[in-house]
């Protein structure tokens, strides 16, 4: 399901964004888009990273819940915490974030290694670092 949703990385420094669109319904499903950038382009869109643990306070780690990507709806597993933490940040305007279990194609593990490799410039490039640390 996840090759349909990713495309290629074309650049060494080529990273996905995902707009969170907003909705003033805070039950709403998660709609998404996701957006391609160069994190050394001198014009990378002012964005915010989403830091947050992948299981929820049960330990639940699995891909149990889902967001929609673009006007075709197409959907790609997410964590419980995960879809919590959108939810949470979610506004009535949309929002430009990197979250690293969306952002980063999790099954192509070559992309997921350099991704990886990019994280700390891409906390240290973010205008923003929010934090979920769950409903409690």
């Amino acid at each position: 399901m996840q090759s349909r949703v990713y495309g290629d990385l074309h650049y060494p420094d080529s990273i996905r964004f995902l707009r969170l669109h907003g909705s003033d319904d805070f039950e709403s499903p998660i709609h998404c888009s996701l957006e391609l950038a160069r994190l050394y382009d001198p014009c990378l869109p002012l964005f915010e990273a989403v830091s947050y643990t992948w299981a929820d306070l049960n330990g639940d780690d699995t891909l149990s819940d889902r967001v929609y990507l673009d006007s075709d709806h197409r959907i790609l597993p997410a964590t419980r915490n995960c879809v919590a933490a959108l939810r949470r940040f979610r506004t009535a305007q949309d929002r430009l974030l990197w979250v690293d279990a969306i952002c980063i194609n999790q099954v192509d593990l070559a992309e997921r290694a350099t991704q990886v490799g990019l994280m700390r410039e891409i906390y240290s490039f973010a205008g923003r670092v929010i934090v979920y640390l769950g409903e409690e």
